[in-house]
């Protein structure tokens, strides 16, 4: 009995012990499987290394080119490879291209090559390196003016699942050229500041607007660098042309040779010389060697222009800039202060004169500042024109011919009466006359002259420029009766005195070929 129950007790014991080895069994061997799978799957994955491969890379032409320094260039890249000669049939090979760009660049007057400056460029491929692709575009922007070489450079990489094989090459292509430029206009002169004062400034003003007064030179400079990418520049200033427009290359030049003199000689001749719409060469740069060519002209009236400059044969090379013209404004004020007379002269005859004999400014002019005026250095002038439409009946008994006269020119002298400087009250005035002769039975005086308001800036090399006109009249009949020998005046202009009409506000100047003479007709 006890026996059975110990071997009883000896079989329940060893039965337990089985039954507990039997289900574990199941997760030792899955726990076994997925080791065996690890390094299986880690044995697939572990590629062997099976030589190069040749690659073949391309880098297209940067475009634009030449470009201005901060535009973007673009070059398209590819690349291809050829497969291994002993890939297997069944391979499905991928590949994985990465593509960079190495740069260098050559300063303006540089001899060779070498590292661009610090941040002188940007530089991007896309799509993102690596690519399953081959084809990719460069984009590349350069920020400072010079000469670049991109060479490009592919690495790839062939993997082949099915054989665990993978291959490798590389290739260069290039060097791509590029010539970036920098093109501006520069302005050389004087800048108006808020209170009317001036500052020089010499800086570049391509896209800006600068201040500046009607009458200052306007000086400016197309600066294209490197200078050899065009051999002329073609400048377009808007608001260009002759008399009454609102820019023009000079006012008073001489008969003789053109160019800008000071009026007063008798061969001068008041004249508007328009800006020189032509395209300027290189053979006319003040300096042989200078990147850029001179401008010069001048801004009569108030408003705002611009001025923009082409260099040829640098594709779409152009600049432009703005200026912002104040002008000098006033009003003029004028009046007769007595009407044509008839006055009798020591030769026995009559004299026709604007007042009585010995009188002076007769008719008056004033320029009295307006609002603007107190931020404008310079001085106020006057010039007339003067036009004289006169004829004499010869007397017939006598043998004396009939006489006329008809002419415009400058009235004596540039300037004509006072000047002063603003923001002062100028004023001048005229009393003509003229004589009659007992040679000749009638006198007829019909004079038209016209007082030009003019506004001379300090900046030195300024032009004065027009600020308004005035014409005006006189004259009248004397008429010689044979029987009495007495002079009778009709007709008379201004009749007494008065105000004239009010002034007429211009952007024209006076003009004049020669300066005018009495008449004088023969006795």
């Amino acid at each position: 009995m006890l026996s059975n129950i110990g071997n009883g007790k000896r079989r329940g014991g060893g039965d337990g012990a089985g039954r507990a080895w039997r289900g574990a069994w199941p997760y030792a061997a899955l726990a076994l499987a997925v080791v065996v799978l690890g390094l299986t799957a880690r044995l697939a994955w572990a590629l062997n290394y099976a030589g190069y491969v040749t690659v073949i890379a391309t880098m297209g032409q940067l475009n634009p080119n030449p470009i201005r320094a901060g535009d973007t260039a673009t070059a398209s890249l590819s690349a291809t490879y050829e497969p291994p000669a002993n890939l297997p049939a069944e391979a499905t090979p991928s590949a994985q291209y990465s593509w960079s760009v190495s740069v260098a660049y050559k300063a303006l007057y540089a001899d060779s090559y070498g590292a661009p400056p610090p941040n002188s460029y940007t530089l991007s491929i896309s799509p993102s390196q690596p690519s399953p692709s081959g084809g990719a575009e460069l984009s590349f922007t350069p920020l400072i003016a010079g000469y670049w070489q991109l060479t490009g450079s592919c690495g790839v990489k062939v993997t082949d699942q099915t054989a665990n094989e993978y291959w490798t090459g590389s290739a260069n292509t290039g060097p791509a050229d590029l010539i970036s430029y920098t093109f501006d206009i520069t302005y050389t002169g004087s800048v108006a500041a808020a209170s009317g004062d001036t500052t020089d400034s010499g800086t570049v003003v391509t896209g800006k607007t600068t201040d500046v007064h009607a009458g200052w030179p306007i000086q400016l400079g197309a600066e294209l660098a490197p200078s050899d990418l065009a051999s002329k520049f073609t400048w377009t200033i808007s608001g260009a042309g002759g008399n009454g427009s609102a820019a023009i290359n000079g006012y008073c030049s001489s008969a003789s040779t053109g160019s800008a003199v000071t009026p007063g000689g008798a061969d001068d001749q008041g004249v508007v010389v328009p800006p020189d719409a032509s395209a300027d060469t290189k053979s006319t740069f003040p300096d042989p060697s200078s990147p850029g060519i001179l401008k010069y002209y001048y801004y009569t009236e108030a408003g705002s222009f611009s001025v923009s400059v082409v260099a040829g044969g640098a594709g779409s090379a152009s600049a432009k800039a703005t200026f912002a013209l104040a002008e000098y404004t006033e009003t003029m004020q004028n009046s007769f202060a007595s009407g044509v007379v008839s006055t009798p002269l020591q030769n026995g005859g009559v004299g026709l004169s604007l007042g009585p004999p010995g009188t002076s400014d007769q008719i008056l002019f004033e320029q009295i500042p307006g609002p603007g005026g107190g931020g404008f250095a310079g001085s106020l002038h006057f010039v007339q024109i003067y036009t004289e439409n006169d004829t004499w009946t010869g007397n017939a008994a006598r043998g004396i011919p009939n006489f006329s006269v008809s002419d415009a020119g400058l009235d004596v002298t540039y300037f004509y009466g006072d000047e002063a400087p603003p923001p002062s009250v100028v004023h001048t005035g005229d009393a003509p006359s003229r004589g009659t002769d007992n040679n000749y039975i009638k006198m007829v005086i019909n004079d038209s002259p016209a007082m030009w308001a003019m506004y001379e800036p300090a900046v030195p090399g300024s032009i004065v420029v027009p600020l308004a006109t005035q014409g005006w009249q006189w004259g009248g009949t004397e008429t010689l009766n044979a029987n009495t020998g007495q002079w009778t005046l009709t007709g008379a202009v201004p009749g007494g005195p008065g105000q004239l009409s009010p002034l007429d506000p211009t952007n024209e100047y006076p003009v004049w070929s020669h300066i005018l003479q009495p008449p004088n007709p023969p006795h």
